[in-house]
């Protein structure tokens, strides 16, 4: 254990990460259990006295001032965006303070705590812009296998060769691909290296442009310096952000599961159910409604929208608990199977195709779950579902995915030599097109 007064937290590049990590690994934990233990492991191990996560709620002003910033990021899935709209909820649940600045990002909401804070303390994440902040008592910790790797002033100049207060300045000449910024073309940091050496301004460094050698003044010629100091704008982090509280956190990690259910915020629950089968006006649902309310909801909200619920990372665990007495028995065994199948639920929340392919490939799907994709109108999801390991222990499922017009060619001649004789039969008679009644699905 490290010991620092105050451990500061980018969630949502923590978050990225454990997205990320969650979808290349079957993981035998939901994605806002693994979130949540993440930061909770790293507080402890850093012996962090007050714990603050910072998220972001708004657009951030460098949209404006840098056409194209972040353009080349891959738009996120609809699962990680409502991965990432619960991350105030889910850090307070583990203990932290949540803090945002409006049109400002989760590095300015660090960057302001770390200049005005006293004392020691860490910042937690993979982003270098935030190696900026790093001076005698501010560090970053970058997590590295199973811990972290330790970011000093010494650091910082290895990788960058500047000292902290000059990286702004490296990504405005070298650019900063991660974000779109281009920087000086053709710059690179070979040839920035002796005019960041020498200068520590803009104003600095094109005030001497005469006396610069060839190269690197005929680059910053071609240039236009008002996209330079777009760039510096855009990398410098902003220390005096209007921050704004969105959640106290509860300092004793330690709490039972009753009081984190109660914690959920009840603008998050409400929007939880709305966003999955919708709400009435009139109706109120908040942290506090009797769970019979609440079931009446749920009870009346499809089969295909309380899985949806089920696979969401952002599901309260009061509903999980409501969920749990649904009167579906599917539903039931869902719920206490979720724990395993987490992994696969949460990856394809928003997409129901992506739902069925994925339930038909895990060995742990429930019986009955095979039995409703048997009558899947995608062949993706027949396919997948003719190689489950446990087809072979149940001949109706079998006989569903036979006859059922989607199902391709090759997967039904597999069922041609099937062991069971109403099988064998039915995959030839819907060989020779004597056209199979269409199941219902779900």
């Amino acid at each position: 254990m490290i010991g620092v007064p105050c451990l500061l937290v980018d969630a949502p590049n923590i978050a990225h990460r454990v997205w990320h990590s969650h979808r290349r690994h079957a993981l035998h934990e939901t994605l806002t259990e693994r979130y949540q233990r993440v930061l909770t492991e790293h507080a402890r191990a850093l012996g962090a006295t007050r714990r603050i996560a910072a998220v972001e709620r708004t657009r951030s002003f460098r949209y404006e001032i840098v056409p194209g910033y972040k353009a080349n990021r891959p738009a996120r899935p609809p699962e990680l965006r409502a991965f990432i709209d619960a991350l105030p909820a889910l850090s307070a649940e583990a203990g932290f303070e949540v803090w945002h600045a409006p049109d400002h990002e989760a590095d300015d909401v660090l960057a302001t705590f770390a200049a005005s804070l006293d004392g020691g303390l860490i910042i937690l994440s993979t982003d270098q812009d935030l190696y900026a902040c790093v001076n005698d008592r501010v560090r970053v910790a970058v997590p590295h296998g199973g811990g972290v790797r330790l970011v000093d002033h010494e650091g910082v100049v290895g990788t960058y060769g500047v000292p902290p207060e000059k990286v702004p300045l490296y990504l405005a000449l070298v650019g900063d691909p991660s974000d779109n910024l281009r920087g000086v073309r053709g710059m690179g940091a070979r040839r920035a290296a002796p005019l960041l050496a020498r200068f520590s301004s803009l104003d600095a460094l094109y005030g001497a442009l005469h006396e610069l050698d060839d190269v690197p003044r005929k680059l910053l010629g071609r240039t236009p310096r008002s996209d330079v100091e777009a760039c510096l704008r855009a990398a410098t982090l902003v220390t005096d952000a209007p921050l704004e509280r969105l959640h106290e956190g509860c300092p004793d990690e330690r709490e039972t599961g009753a009081a984190r259910r109660s914690s959920t915020a009840p603008e998050t629950l409400r929007a939880f159910i709305e966003r999955h089968q919708g709400l009435a006006p009139s109706d109120r649902v908040d942290a506090s409604t009797p769970r019979e309310v609440l079931r009446r909801h749920l009870d009346a909200a499809s089969f295909k929208a309380r899985l949806g619920m089920l696979g969401d990372p952002a599901c309260p665990n009061v509903l999980m608990d409501v969920l749990a007495e649904d009167a579906s028995e599917t539903v039931r065994r869902l719920v206490a199977w979720r724990a395993s199948a987490s992994a696969t639920l949460q990856r394809f929340a928003n997409d129901v195709e992506g739902v069925r392919h994925a339930l038909a490939r895990n060995p742990a799907c429930p019986p009955e779950v095979l039995e409703h994709l048997a009558s899947s109108t995608e062949a993706t999801v027949l396919t997948a579902l003719a190689r489950h390991p446990t087809l072979s222990s149940l001949p109706g499922v079998r006989l569903r995915v036979a006859v059922n017009p989607a199902c391709p060619a090759d997967v039904r001649s597999t069922f041609l030599s099937d062991a069971c004789d109403a099988v064998r039969q039915a995959a030839a008679t819907a060989a020779v097109g004597s056209g199979a009644e269409a199941w219902p699905i779900f």
